[in-house]
């Protein structure tokens, strides 16, 4: 042994305490780990894999996050949401009514028929939401009915950007206001224009009423 390669036992001591520090200070978890009590983790962790838990508690209220700006988690599934919410990545209020039969999304509706709601004849309450913000009674079954917001709306006919829209003659279809026609309902206004004459979704902003 040299001098060099030699360390005193105290030495060695000192650096066990230093090891077991540095890793109680940062811990990295790849494979599985049980912690059957509860456990605080004071200073940065890293897990690799899946964390199983019951309650997670924060050390202090209205304080921590979960994911960052630059580092967010895909989806999170859960039963009751209490908190407040202020931003979502779709554009639409939608709440599932049960119909007389399948529409396809864009299709404007009004209440009444066998079920709940059906295709818009004589008057608008509603268009078919092909990806809601958010959902009222989602546990109810039905279609997605967007009640204002911006959403795609079947259209025929050509259409520029913030012309206004009504109901057609033909059922569940808007078409573009004439500008004379004052007595007819203002459904939504076209944030697109689509100068293809058939029937198409075109992206509006809507305010549906009762009338």
């Amino acid at each position: 042994m040299t001098k060099e390669s030699y360390i005193p036992p105290y030495r060695i001591k000192d650096l066990e305490d230093t090891i077991e520090a540095v890793a109680e200070a940062c811990v990295h978890l790849a494979g599985a780990e049980t912690i059957t009590g509860s456990k605080t983790f004071s200073a940065a962790q890293t897990f690799t894999g899946q964390v199983t838990s019951s309650n997670i508690v924060p050390q202090t209220n209205d304080t921590y996050n979960i994911g960052t700006a630059d580092l967010a988690y895909s989806n999170i599934y859960g039963t009751y949401f209490s908190g407040t919410a202020y931003r979502a990545y779709w554009g639409d209020l939608a709440e599932n009514y049960v119909a007389d039969e399948i529409y396809p999304a864009g299709l404007l509706i009004q209440f009444g028929g066998d079920k709940e709601i059906t295709k818009a004849v004589t008057k608008v309450n509603g268009v078919i939401s092909s990806q809601p913000a958010f959902v009222l009674n989602d546990t109810e079954g039905g279609l997605p009915v967007a009640l204002c917001g911006r959403v795609p709306v079947m259209v025929e006919g050509q259409i520029n950007k913030f012309d206004k829209l009504c109901l057609s003659n033909i059922a569940g279809i808007a078409r573009k206001k004439k500008w004379y026609e004052f007595w007819k309902h203002t459904i939504a206004i076209a944030l697109e224009s689509n100068h293809k004459s058939e029937i198409k979704n075109v992206l509006c902003v809507t305010k549906f009423n009762l009338d």
